[in-house]
Protein backbone atom coordinates (compact mmCIF):
# COMPACT_ATOMS: atom_id res chain seq x y z
CA UNK A 1 0.00 0.00 0.00
CA UNK A 2 2.86 2.38 0.83
CA UNK A 3 4.39 1.85 -2.59
CA UNK A 4 1.07 2.61 -4.29
CA UNK A 5 0.67 5.83 -2.31
CA UNK A 6 4.18 6.94 -3.31
CA UNK A 7 3.25 6.36 -6.94
CA UNK A 8 0.08 8.46 -6.48
CA UNK A 9 2.11 11.32 -4.95
CA UNK A 10 4.65 11.15 -7.78
CA UNK A 11 1.94 11.22 -10.43
CA UNK A 12 0.27 14.21 -8.77
CA UNK A 13 3.61 16.05 -8.64
CA UNK A 14 4.42 15.25 -12.27
CA UNK A 15 1.01 16.44 -13.48
CA UNK A 16 1.29 19.66 -11.45
CA UNK A 17 4.80 20.48 -12.69
CA UNK A 18 3.91 19.61 -16.29
CA UNK A 19 0.90 21.95 -16.18
CA UNK A 20 3.04 24.81 -14.84
CA UNK A 21 5.86 24.14 -17.33
CA UNK A 22 3.45 24.04 -20.29
CA UNK A 23 1.88 27.31 -19.11
CA UNK A 24 5.34 28.82 -18.66
CA UNK A 25 6.27 27.84 -22.23
CA UNK A 26 3.04 29.44 -23.40
CA UNK A 27 4.04 32.64 -21.57
CA UNK A 28 7.46 32.60 -23.24
CA UNK A 29 5.90 32.06 -26.67
CA UNK A 30 3.40 34.89 -26.03
CA UNK A 31 5.98 37.22 -24.48
CA UNK A 32 6.78 39.21 -27.61
CA UNK A 33 3.09 39.81 -28.37
CA UNK A 34 2.39 41.27 -24.91
CA UNK A 35 2.29 45.06 -24.56
CA UNK A 36 5.28 46.77 -22.91
CA UNK A 37 3.19 47.49 -19.78
CA UNK A 38 1.01 44.55 -18.74
CA UNK A 39 -1.49 44.06 -15.99
CA UNK A 40 0.24 41.63 -13.67
CA UNK A 41 -1.67 41.76 -10.38
CA UNK A 42 -5.35 41.63 -9.60
CA UNK A 43 -7.46 43.56 -7.13
CA UNK A 44 -10.35 42.08 -5.13
CA UNK A 45 -12.73 42.70 -8.05
CA UNK A 46 -10.57 40.69 -10.47
CA UNK A 47 -9.47 43.76 -12.42
CA UNK A 48 -5.78 44.56 -12.83
CA UNK A 49 -4.52 46.84 -10.08
CA UNK A 50 -0.81 46.76 -10.94
CA UNK A 51 0.71 47.45 -14.35
CA UNK A 52 4.41 46.89 -14.95
CA UNK A 53 6.95 45.72 -17.52
CA UNK A 54 6.00 42.49 -19.19
CA UNK A 55 8.69 40.44 -17.43
CA UNK A 56 6.57 40.84 -14.29
CA UNK A 57 4.36 38.24 -15.94
CA UNK A 58 6.85 35.74 -14.49
CA UNK A 59 5.44 36.49 -11.03
CA UNK A 60 2.96 33.57 -10.89
CA UNK A 61 5.67 31.11 -11.92
CA UNK A 62 8.01 32.35 -9.20
CA UNK A 63 5.21 31.88 -6.65
CA UNK A 64 4.63 28.34 -7.95
CA UNK A 65 8.31 27.51 -7.91
CA UNK A 66 8.80 28.71 -4.33
CA UNK A 67 5.65 27.27 -2.75
CA UNK A 68 5.42 24.03 -4.74
CA UNK A 69 9.18 23.53 -4.42
CA UNK A 70 8.92 23.93 -0.64
CA UNK A 71 6.07 21.41 -0.62
CA UNK A 72 8.19 18.94 -2.63
CA UNK A 73 11.04 19.30 -0.13
CA UNK A 74 8.62 18.86 2.79
CA UNK A 75 7.25 15.69 1.15
CA UNK A 76 10.77 14.29 0.73
CA UNK A 77 11.54 14.99 4.39
CA UNK A 78 8.28 13.46 5.59
CA UNK A 79 9.10 10.14 7.18
CA UNK A 80 12.78 11.01 7.53
CA UNK A 81 12.20 13.51 10.32
CA UNK A 82 10.82 11.84 13.42
CA UNK A 83 7.78 13.44 15.01
CA UNK A 84 8.93 12.68 18.54
CA UNK A 85 5.44 11.58 19.53
CA UNK A 86 4.89 8.48 21.59
CA UNK A 87 2.34 6.92 19.30
CA UNK A 88 2.07 3.66 17.42
CA UNK A 89 3.89 3.12 14.14
CA UNK A 90 0.53 2.99 12.36
CA UNK A 91 -0.42 6.38 13.87
CA UNK A 92 2.87 7.85 12.70
CA UNK A 93 2.30 6.50 9.18
CA UNK A 94 -1.25 7.92 9.14
CA UNK A 95 -0.02 11.37 10.14
CA UNK A 96 2.79 11.29 7.59
CA UNK A 97 0.46 10.17 4.79
CA UNK A 98 -2.11 12.78 5.78
CA UNK A 99 0.60 15.42 5.60
CA UNK A 100 1.68 14.23 2.15
CA UNK A 101 -1.91 14.43 0.87
CA UNK A 102 -2.29 17.89 2.41
CA UNK A 103 0.86 18.99 0.55
CA UNK A 104 -0.51 17.49 -2.69
CA UNK A 105 -3.71 19.50 -2.28
CA UNK A 106 -1.75 22.65 -1.48
CA UNK A 107 0.49 22.19 -4.54
CA UNK A 108 -2.55 21.53 -6.70
CA UNK A 109 -4.31 24.70 -5.50
CA UNK A 110 -1.21 26.91 -5.87
CA UNK A 111 -0.25 25.53 -9.28
CA UNK A 112 -3.81 25.68 -10.58
CA UNK A 113 -4.39 29.21 -9.37
CA UNK A 114 -1.02 30.88 -9.98
CA UNK A 115 0.65 28.65 -12.56
CA UNK A 116 -2.41 28.19 -14.74
CA UNK A 117 -5.33 30.53 -14.01
CA UNK A 118 -3.44 33.69 -12.96
CA UNK A 119 -0.82 33.32 -15.67
CA UNK A 120 -3.52 32.70 -18.30
CA UNK A 121 -5.20 35.96 -17.30
CA UNK A 122 -1.86 37.80 -17.54
CA UNK A 123 -1.02 36.27 -20.92
CA UNK A 124 -4.44 37.12 -22.34
CA UNK A 125 -4.70 40.38 -20.35
CA UNK A 126 -8.20 39.69 -19.10
CA UNK A 127 -9.86 39.88 -15.70
CA UNK A 128 -9.52 37.16 -13.10
CA UNK A 129 -12.58 35.24 -11.99
CA UNK A 130 -12.40 35.95 -8.27
CA UNK A 131 -14.91 33.18 -7.48
CA UNK A 132 -12.36 30.60 -8.58
CA UNK A 133 -9.67 32.28 -6.47
CA UNK A 134 -12.05 32.32 -3.51
CA UNK A 135 -12.72 28.61 -4.00
CA UNK A 136 -8.99 27.83 -3.90
CA UNK A 137 -8.57 30.01 -0.81
CA UNK A 138 -11.51 28.21 0.79
CA UNK A 139 -9.94 24.81 0.09
CA UNK A 140 -6.66 25.94 1.64
CA UNK A 141 -8.34 27.60 4.63
CA UNK A 142 -10.47 24.53 5.26
CA UNK A 143 -7.60 22.17 4.50
CA UNK A 144 -5.20 23.55 7.10
CA UNK A 145 -7.56 23.23 10.11
CA UNK A 146 -8.82 19.89 8.79
CA UNK A 147 -5.28 18.58 8.62
CA UNK A 148 -4.55 19.83 12.15
CA UNK A 149 -7.71 18.16 13.46
CA UNK A 150 -6.75 14.95 11.62
CA UNK A 151 -3.28 15.02 13.24
CA UNK A 152 -4.74 15.68 16.69
CA UNK A 153 -7.34 12.89 16.45
CA UNK A 154 -4.85 10.44 14.95
CA UNK A 155 -2.32 11.33 17.63
CA UNK A 156 -4.81 10.93 20.48
CA UNK A 157 -6.19 7.60 19.21
CA UNK A 158 -2.70 6.30 18.51
CA UNK A 159 -1.46 7.48 21.94
CA UNK A 160 -4.31 5.58 23.62
CA UNK A 161 -3.39 2.45 21.66
CA UNK A 162 0.29 2.99 22.54
CA UNK A 163 -0.53 3.21 26.26
CA UNK A 164 -2.72 0.09 26.09
CA UNK A 165 0.04 -1.74 24.21
CA UNK A 166 2.61 -0.81 26.90
CA UNK A 167 0.24 -1.91 29.69
CA UNK A 168 -0.33 -5.26 27.98
CA UNK A 169 3.44 -5.75 27.59
CA UNK A 170 3.96 -5.14 31.33
CA UNK A 171 1.16 -7.52 32.32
Amino acid sequence: MEKQLKIVHRIVSIVIWLAVIVNFIWFLVSYSSLPEQIGCHFGPDGEFDVFAERYYGLYPYVVCLVICGACEIAQMLTGKVRLGLKITERGTKLIEEGFRFFLDILKLCIASFYGCLWSDCVIRQHVLNTKIGAAFAFVILIGIPSFLIFVAVTGIVSKIKYIKQKKEEKA
